[in-house]
């Protein structure tokens, strides 16, 4: 828990709601390197039992909005580091990369009796943001820029999420101060215990994405877990799963991640990542055709849906050089830098495909480029994280040692 601690976070900021209180956050001061935010966030649960509001749901809420401000005092620290190292970021940038890097230290829970029917709940978090932790950020930013945005798409979406249940839970206490009759009454309070399942369940989903970022897989899939079990049509979270599945070292659990990615496909046929996910993992499976389907007709299918969608015929061109089929691999990245041409990732993987074909001057063009996309400053973050690098993107070889390899044996340079 203490480590789990040092690296919470949520997945997405979160608009204040009209059911919390305001909330305060300041700088603290911290090391030229790193920025340390304390953040208060409040809810005012009632105390009347037949409502049924729980001290825990509680505590939930006020610290998901202190995370909130947190998040959003971050983005001002991240920005000014980002002017300085990369040039000025845009507002989805600022937002992904705050509620990524926000290191959560200490928590810590205060209640106060207002007027003898609520208590005020307040939550405060002390947090650190370091600039290591937005240069590895900006290294996944760097690789595949059409990604980063997707995932600035989910990082939205999982907002609107949680506002919508912040949102319900005010109209259901409004109503319920309202009610007339005892019926309607027991109705709002089933109504308000399903919230509360709700944004229990929204919780574990933070806790799941941060334990994905630690890369403690069988804890994250806990967290998703749990979430399932409050709210059975919470397909985010099957989808998160699914990939803490998927990126656990056992092979055998790649079917269960096909499972949970297929539960989500069946409610929302055209969750395009998710179709990406249960791509690689047909891939990794080691079998093309898995249970009527395959890695190549997902593919197929975010490109029918989202024929600009870059990093599908990237996506695709990998498939297809993982099972020897070269020229449709080659024609695959091709159009994925014909679509993002500043993307580093496609120049890389058309680079290694050259490589393998013997067209080492092709492969050497594609391999400067990437060099040169990435400019000075980001490729020493680049090069430096090459282990990462190859182990989250299934590369064969990193870009400077193809650089070396073409040169050593081929006389490029």
């Amino acid at each position: 828990m203490e480590k789990l601690m040092k690296r919470l976070c949520v997945k997405a900021t979160i608009p204040i709601m009209c059911a919390l209180l305001p909330v305060s956050a300041v700088y603290a001061e911290a090391p030229a390197q790193m920025q340390t935010v304390v953040a208060d966030g409040s809810y005012e649960m009632s105390l009347d039992e037949s409502l049924g509001e729980s001290l825990k749901t509680a505590k939930i809420r006020a610290r998901l909005e202190a995370l909130r401000a947190a998040s959003e005092q971050a983005g001002v620290y991240i920005a000014a580091q980002s002017v300085v190292q990369d040039g000025v970021l845009t507002q989805d940038d600022v937002r992904l990369l705050s509620s990524t890097v926000l290191r959560v230290q200490e928590e810590t829970y205060t209640t106060k009796a207002v007027g003898g029917k609520s208590l005020r709940v307040t939550c405060r978090i002390r947090a650190d943001v370091t600039a290591t932790d937005i240069d590895r950020a900006l290294i996944e930013r760097d690789k595949d820029a059409q990604r980063w945005r997707l995932l600035a798409e989910q990082n939205r979406a999982l907002a609107k999420e949680l506002a919508r249940v912040q949102q319900e839970n005010a109209e259901i206490r409004a109503a319920y101060a309202q009610a007339q009759t005892p019926e309607e009454r027991k109705r709002l309070a089933e109504q308000a215990l399903q919230n509360q399942q709700a944004v229990e369940a929204l919780d574990f989903v933070t806790r799941g994405n941060a334990y994905l970022d630690l890369e403690e897989y069988d804890e994250a899939v806990a967290a998703y877990s749990e979430a399932i079990r409050l709210n059975p049509d919470l397909l985010i979270a099957y989808n998160n799963r699914g990939v803490a599945y998927l990126s656990n070292p056992w092979d055998f659990l790649i079917d269960q991640a096909i499972e949970d990615f297929s539960i989500v496909l069946r409610k929302a046929p055209d969750a395009i990542e998710t179709l990406k996910s249960r791509a690689f993992a047909y891939l990794k499976r080691g079998s093309e055709v898995v249970g009527g389907s395959s890695a190549i007709w997902d593919f197929d299918e975010v490109i029918r849906l989202r024929p600009g969608d870059a990093s599908a015929y990237n996506g695709r061109g990998y498939v297809y050089a993982a099972i020897g089929r070269t020229q449709q691999a080659l024609a695959d990245y091709t159009k994925a830098i014909e679509l993002a041409p500043e993307t580093v990732t496609y120049y890389i993987n058309r680079a290694q495909l050259y490589y393998e074909l013997g067209d080492y001057a092709a492969s050497y063009q594609d391999a400067k480029q990437a060099k040169t996309l990435l400019g000075p400053v980001k490729w020493r973050r680049f090069k430096n994280q090459d282990a990462e690098y190859m182990r989250r993107e299934n590369q064969q070889i990193g870009i400077d040692r193809l650089l070396n390899d073409l040169d050593r044996l081929h006389g490029y340079r």
